[in-house]
């Protein structure tokens, strides 16, 4: 008797269940939906000064969005450079909030095309590091000849 009942309970189970996955399925809401994730996404990823002096110090202000349903958590932005400054508005973004990280470029000594990278690591899963890029023309100030 017991048996009985234990299968009709798991086959009621299995009927709630498949009840439910139809029913999400037919409303257009993916199954997943409830699972809390972060997710970066950035305004831009690459940035162009232009042609700059040599010496000069230049900053960009890259922007982000946390589109996801979780906390998203920046871990570090890593510059490729010590040229390269970087501040970082919050590393605590709630779901729908925005954040910044400004950069500053130093070209004193650079001349040429350059270009940089920043990395960004967070608790994003779908992508944990992010590379942003930045590239300048640098041309020989008045001054001093490369």
């Amino acid at each position: 008797m017991k048996k009985t009942i234990i299968i009709i309970s798991s086959a009621v189970g299995l009927c709630v269940l498949g009840f439910v996955f139809q029913s999400k399925l037919h409303s257009g809401i993916s199954l997943f939906q409830d699972l809390k994730k972060a997710k970066i996404e950035f305004a831009e990823e690459e940035f162009n000064f232009g042609k700059i002096k040599e010496g000069e110090l230049v900053e960009h202000v890259f922007t982000f969005t946390n589109i996801g349903n979780d906390t998203l958590k920046i871990a570090q932005v890593r510059a490729s450079c010590g040229c390269t400054a970087t501040l970082l508005s919050a590393n605590r973004i709630p779901p729908k909030g925005n954040g910044e990280i400004k950069t500053t470029f130093n070209s004193k000594g650079r001349f040429g095309t350059q270009k940089k990278t920043l990395t960004v690591f967070s608790n994003d899963s779908d992508s944990p590091a992010i590379k942003l890029v930045f590239r300048a023309e640098i041309e020989a100030s008045g001054n001093k000849n490369p």
